[in-house]
């Protein structure tokens, strides 16, 4: 989770991960927007590097909404 503590690295942007165990990332994707923050990355599965992907937002905006089939 984002937090007042990890505000002193001052992160530019981030990786979001364990999609595939969220039921809804909304939460976490507008706690990104209303810090001003992009995503770099997602993580949806425990397979390392098959399961990193870029942040897509047509991918993205599937999950929130439920329709991922990934």
């Amino acid at each position: 989770t984002i937090n007042q503590h990890s505000e002193v690295f001052l992160p530019a942007s981030l990786i979001l991960t364990h999609l595939d165990e969220c039921d809804a990332p909304g939460g976490a994707l507008g706690e990104a927007y209303r810090r001003g923050l992009s995503l770099s990355y997602c993580t949806n599965g425990p397979a390392i590097p098959e399961d990193i992907r870029e942040a897509d937002a047509a991918w993205l905006a599937s999950r929130v909404l439920g329709r991922s089939s990934e």
